[in-house]
């Protein structure tokens, strides 16, 4: 019987090496392959508030190409208006050069870079009701708008911070 017991265990060593190997070529093709969902399936939304682009005109050309860049309409308006009011002064050119930057990327990839409008019917029903004219909640309506999509908020306004946060979204301060 020991030959026979030897004999089985010898056999049962083989198969749990070959079982271990397979398990470790699986294990590498599972993380290749949660690497390639991460870089290449979960790109993040960058939602650009307009303070943001007012501290850094460029921020726009900073992202990675495989990530989206949404700019809320409010957004967009509130730099036209910017660039008119502060012409001459610093944040007036910066209100230029940042909707020169976002104008251009848009030609060259409109799926990367948009503009878009907010549905106010996507905030909760305390935000629809307070001040539904704020831009801040247009812009946390697109950030809304892409909650499946990685999001991430750019801002510096403490209070559009708060609310972005209390909703689930990452919020940048750069």
């Amino acid at each position: 019987y020991r030959d026979r017991i030897n004999e089985v265990l010898s056999e049962v060593d083989e198969s749990y090496i070959n079982l271990h190997d397979i398990a470790k070529a699986l294990k590498a093709r599972l993380t290749e392959r949660e690497q390639y969902i991460r870089e290449e399936l979960l790109a993040k939304t960058y939602i650009i508030d307009t303070n943001s682009l007012i501290k850094d005109p460029d921020i726009v050309n900073k992202f990675n190409r495989k990530d989206r860049i949404v700019i809320p309409l409010a957004t967009y308006e509130e730099l036209e208006k910017l660039k008119a009011k502060y012409a001459g002064t610093l944040d007036g050119e910066n209100a230029r050069i940042a909707r020169k930057n976002i104008d251009v990327l848009q030609k060259k990839n409109k799926k990367r870079v948009r503009v878009e409008k907010g549905k106010l019917s996507l905030l909760p029903g305390e935000l629809q009701n307070i001040n539904s004219r704020n831009p801040d909640n247009y812009i946390l309506a697109v950030a809304i708008a892409h909650m499946k999509e990685n999001p991430y908020l750019i801002t510096y306004d403490a209070g559009l911070k708060t609310k972005a946060e209390v909703e689930g979204i990452t919020v940048i301060t750069v």
